[in-house]
């Protein structure tokens, strides 16, 4: 086989292992950034989201690894496309690394373990009361702003 047949499948193998782990990436997080009470469903699905988080990661590293293996087979035929090629191939790896970092933000509870994911609940439910309880916009971005303050990066 000519090395340009290799680096042409090599890139193909890459454009599925790119879509696989992007779709194997959602599959995890399903349903489970949607609906009520998202801070406790985060606390108590927390190794689904880490795991959502490494296929993302595989997935920016793949479409970097796209833009290298393809990079030498679009030169031949247009070479500044193929620059532009490669740049956005990179931008789709920041974008899928930057979503990765978004999907490690976890809720941070009182205590660690299950007693975090306590301290979530009863701060999601704690907080939808008073929303009901008084006038939604005002008390709605205090609990917007309350619910930010115990997040942070893992």
């Amino acid at each position: 086989m000519r090395s340009r047949d290799v680096r042409a499948t090599t890139a193909g193998l890459l454009f599925i292992a790119a879509t696989a782990t992007s779709l194997i990436a959602t599959a995890f997080l399903g349903s489970l950034l949607n609906g009520p009470g998202l801070l406790a469903t985060v606390a108590l699905h927390q190794d689904r989201l880490l795991t959502a988080a490494l296929f993302q990661l595989i997935a920016a590293f793949t479409s970097a690894a796209i833009a290298v293996a393809l990079y030498p087979v679009l030169r031949e035929h247009a070479a500044a496309m193929a620059l532009g090629a490669v740049a956005f191939r990179l931008i789709e790896g920041v974008f899928y690394a930057l979503s990765a970092a978004g999907t490690m933000i976890q809720p941070e509870g009182e205590g660690a373990g299950a007693d975090g994911g306590r301290a979530a609940a009863s701060l999601t439910s704690q907080r939808e009361s008073q929303s009901t309880a008084a006038d939604g916009r005002s008390q709605g971005a205090a609990t917007t702003v309350t619910a930010r303050a115990h997040w942070q990066i893992r």
